[in-house]
């Protein structure tokens, strides 16, 4: 009671420098790790609230931002809207085969026609579509771009990687555990939903002037990619996965940090003229940022090409030929929209150097880890790939 207290009173005074919100953020951080070890419905759905209220209350946690409360509000609807999905789906499942452990009821005999094969239909739409509003895939992305504008940087940051990546795990291990990749019609349905991902999380990303939801439709885009590996199973395909979310996890967390920092610069501006002129003024902040950038585009020498190698090796091992192509051509378009960012950070007609710019010891820090993971990615992956077999077994 004394920590929602706490928390309401910070939302009303708009400061993220009160002692709940990080108390907020390890809440929400543990909720997702559970969610990622999840084996149990009962535990999937505790984990499931801890992650989605930790982050509704952190969404609104700065009353005056812009939309902030707004931005909470579609969270929070669509949020609910997903869960009832995700626990309609569960609950035909378990009708289906009396069990609520996840290996169990995947492993369970499952019914090849009759009604039952409806009902068994049925559950894996609901699931699909409630594990594809917390991924903001197409056609459930219309949440993303609207809650990332919304929410405080630091949040959108933590909501794009660690958030994405437990339910990412948790739709991993269903499918893993069930076969799943096995069967044409859950390979085509993924497959459809994957390339639309990419195709129209490129074509929205294309229009935005703003750089956070430049980075939104970037993130539906590449939640897009990542159903390439996911479809091929395998070994080969679970070690991409889990490398590709490595390197989105470095890449995206050091880019939003960069932009709130331009933000903070810029009156909260996050339009990309808020970093025109960039390379003249911060040669080392602008430097970061268009490493980030090239990893997210895909440009070799940074996690991010290796990350989308592997994903596309693992796509073609699988013949997952339509795929793999709509993830290549996607790449050549997000290599217009980032690079059109790096383009204007070195525009010569620079403002003078903005206080607010200048990086804290913590940030140079942060940023500097973060920029050293995505270079060591992309040029000695050998040591991460290797210890993936012990992570997922023969």
């Amino acid at each position: 009671g004394g920590v929602a207290h706490r928390a309401v009173s910070a939302v009303a005074s708009g400061s993220l420098r009160h002692e709940e919100f990080y108390l907020l953020l390890l809440i929400t951080a543990l909720g997702a790790a559970a969610l990622a070890a999840s084996s149990h419905v009962t535990s999937f759905f505790v984990a499931l609230e801890t992650t989605s209220v930790g982050l509704f209350v952190l969404i609104a946690y700065r009353r005056d931002g812009a939309g902030a409360i707004e931005a909470a509000i579609k969270y929070l609807v669509l949020v609910g809207v997903s869960t009832a999905l995700l626990a309609f789906g569960l609950a035909l499942l378990y009708a289906l085969t009396g069990e609520l452990g996840f290996a169990a009821m995947l492993n369970a005999d499952l019914p090849a026609d009759g009604p039952g094969r409806v009902m068994l239909a049925a559950a894996f739409a609901l699931v699909v579509a409630g594990m594809g509003f917390k991924l903001s895939l197409v056609p459930f992305h219309f949440w993303t771009p609207e809650v990332y504008s919304g929410a405080p940087l630091p949040v959108t940051g933590f909501l794009a990687t660690v958030s994405k990546g437990a339910a990412f795990a948790v739709l991993l291990r269903l499918l893993a555990e069930s076969g799943a990749q096995e069967h044409a019609g859950v390979v085509l349905v993924v497959t459809a939903v994957g390339i639309a991902s990419m195709l129209i999380g490129n074509w929205l990303a294309l229009l935005q002037t703003d750089l956070v939801r430049l980075l939104a439709f970037s993130s539906i885009a590449h939640m897009g990619y990542l159903t390439l590996p996911l479809m091929a199973g395998g070994t080969l395909g679970l070690q991409a996965t889990l490398f590709y979310f490595a390197a989105y996890f470095a890449t995206t967390l050091a880019a939003f940090a960069i932009v709130g920092v331009l933000a903070a610069a810029a009156d909260g501006s996050t339009h990309i003229n808020a970093c025109r002129g960039l390379f003249w003024r911060r040669p080392v902040l602008a430097g970061a940022f268009a490493l980030m950038l090239f990893s997210l585009a895909g440009i070799p020498l940074t996690g991010g090409f290796v990350a989308k190698f592997y994903a596309l090796a693992a796509g073609v091992a699988g013949a997952h030929w339509s795929a793999a192509l709509v993830l290549v051509a996607g790449s050549a378009i997000g290599l217009f929209y980032y690079l059109r960012v790096v383009l204007a950070m070195t525009e010569t007609h620079a403002q003078p150097p903005a206080r607010g710019e200048r990086l804290s010891m913590t940030h140079a820090a942060v940023l500097a880890v973060l920029a050293l993971v995505v270079v060591v990615l992309g040029i000695y992956p050998g040591p991460v790939i290797e210890l993936m077999p012990a992570a997922f077994g023969p």
